[in-house]
């Protein structure tokens, strides 16, 4: 035989909502709605800006490649990449191999190049590029240094 089952001392009626009450009222919607907002209203330009630094900070990394790259080349040939360099195929003016597949793929991702000038000599180079921000923030590379444009 089963036993008896007891009956608990907190009634289904009581644990049930109130008679009046039915759930939120469109007050208290609106208000939780509001507060939302405000947040997103904050956070997504936050956000905005803090991919646009990482872009900017990618763009340097790279920039900082490609001089590694040339000064690898200035080592074998005692002078920098002749103009022009076909970003493409990785290939100078002459046809020698300046950067890898690998590099030209984070070069085409992460930078937007819009000029390179060596030296007659070959001592020197000046790469300027932008950034893939939403400014298009324009940095110069030297055989010296990486900069932002003022």
């Amino acid at each position: 035989m089963s036993a008896p089952i007891k009956q608990s001392s907190l009634s289904l009626k009581r644990l049930a909502l109130p008679k009046g009450s039915k759930g939120f009222t469109l007050i208290e919607l609106l208000v939780i709605v509001a507060i939302i907002g405000v947040l997103a209203a904050i956070a997504i330009p936050t956000y905005s800006n803090y991919i646009n630094k990482a872009k900017v900070t990618v763009a340097y990394g790279t920039l900082d490649a490609i001089r590694k790259n040339f000064e690898n080349y200035h080592i074998d040939y005692q002078e920098y990449p002749p103009e022009p360099i076909n970003f493409f195929t990785g290939t100078d003016g002459n046809g020698r191999t300046v950067f890898s597949s690998l590099l030209l793929d984070q070069i085409n991702s992460d930078i937007i190049l819009v000029s390179y000038n060596s030296a007659i000599n070959g001592g020197t180079y000046t790469l300027v590029a932008n950034a893939r921000d939403d400014d298009q923030t324009e940095i110069t590379l030297t055989p010296t240094e990486i900069f932002k444009a003022p």
